[in-house]
């Protein structure tokens, strides 16, 4: 394995280190958005599906981003392009779960 690929795993282990904490629940303050709400805006929100769908976010994310390297496609553009287009994906529905399964509706 290259000097290169070692440091990018490393980072992606570093990644994965928040997904565990918040998915604890141990650094809600890491969830963008979710320290600046009032306590009002807080209610509605319901924090441990929060804490999934961003844990797991991160998770697949990390996933997703470490297929190159084990692949060995580091060096192919299109494995990149690829991982690209995944993570978009994943943080699109990562919000639709965030805005509605985490939301706790009222009545």
């Amino acid at each position: 394995m290259e000097q290169k690929e070692i440091i990018y795993l490393v980072i992606l282990l570093l990644l994965l280190v928040p997904s565990v904490l918040i998915l604890m629940g141990k650094a809600d303050f890491l969830i963008a958005g979710y320290n600046t709400m009032s306590d009002e805006e807080k209610s509605k929100v319901n924090i441990k599906r929060l804490r999934i769908v961003v844990a797991y976010t991160l998770i697949l994310s990390v996933i997703i981003l470490a297929l190159p390297v084990f692949l060995g496609l580091m060096n192919n553009p299109m494995a990149h392009i690829l991982a690209v287009i995944l993570i978009f994906l994943v943080c699109g529905f990562s919000i639709y779960f965030a805005n509605t399964w985490a939301t706790k509706f009222p009545g």
